[in-house]
């Protein structure tokens, strides 16, 4: 049965559509069947960063009953499907996430993983659709607002019971005058699961209309993106590391987590004792 993972965010503009589509890819250069579904009702932009702007059935045909909900599959190039939504206006008064979550399950063996991809994680909408999810990612950029709308959704969504695998941290330029990786993971609390940086090929496959594995398959964003696929599904990813610069940041990442985890079991030495953890377990 497939898995429905959400990914969202706490302020708009991080690249939420970016990062779904080509994790997505990802995905299926493991030979998993992937399905992505424009679950963002207001600003919906699957379609359009894949080159798309008319479709004969989109997903607020469905929504608003005109449809079955298997006609608004496409399949890409790159071997993904997608349910797109509709850019009109006229097709806003049809947003109801209560029905989409309605729908979810006769599309749940059109993949092995679901992605859903949404507005902002603090909308109505998309607190209705993390309630049905199994999993949910939350997507940040390494900028005070963007981290601090993070907290935010991470606290309503943890009241939800959802699982959240982790952080993605978007458009990172490692200039320097950016959060570091510490600091956004000190204050979220959660594990950042993948490093995506702000590199010249991703703007070149937006001007392309693809997702960035699909058109630059070499590209160190590439890598970053295959890097994270891998380590969801279980699966075994061998890096062809052609850039210094990835190889930088990988091993920065790999580094900050190793440093991240020691430190964290050093203070709850210090502050929990054998007796602490044997009395949170009797209770």
């Amino acid at each position: 049965m497939a898995r429905f993972v959400i990914i969202t965010s706490g302020k708009g503009g991080v690249g939420k559509t970016t990062i779904t589509l080509n994790l997505a890819v990802a995905l299926a250069t493991f030979g998993r069947e992937i399905l992505v579904v424009d679950s963002n009702f207001f600003s919906p932009h699957v379609g359009l960063n894949l080159g798309y702007t008319n479709f004969n059935t989109h997903l607020h045909h469905v929504l608003k009953g005109e449809k079955d909900i298997k006609e608004s599959i496409y399949k890409h190039q790159s071997g993904i499907k997608i349910i797109p939504g509709s850019i009109s206006l006229d097709h806003l008064q049809y947003a109801d996430a209560e029905k989409l979550n309605r729908l979810l399950p006769d599309i749940k063996d059109e993949g092995e993983v679901i992605l859903l991809d949404t507005s902002i994680g603090l909308t109505h909408h998309t607190q209705s659709l993390i309630k049905k999810a199994d999993d949910m990612i939350i997507v940040t950029t390494p900028e005070l607002s963007s981290v601090a709308d993070s907290l935010k959704l991470i606290k309503l969504a943890k009241s939800s019971k959802i699982n959240i695998l982790g952080v993605i941290v978007n458009r990172v330029k490692n200039d320097g005058l950016e959060m570091t990786l510490e600091s956004i993971q000190s204050i979220l609390e959660l594990p950042i699961i993948a490093v995506i940086p702000d590199h010249v090929h991703v703007k070149e496959s937006v001007k392309l209309k693809q997702p960035v594995v699909y058109s630059h398959p070499t590209s160190p964003v590439t890598d970053s993106f295959k890097k994270l696929a891998g380590e969801l599904i279980g699966e075994k990813y061998e890096s062809p590391i052609i850039e210094k610069d990835e190889e930088k940041m990988g091993s920065v990442l790999k580094k900050f987590n190793m440093d991240y985890i020691k430190s964290r079991m050093e203070e709850l030495k210090k502050k929990v004792s054998p007796k602490d953890i044997e009395q949170e377990d009797e209770d």
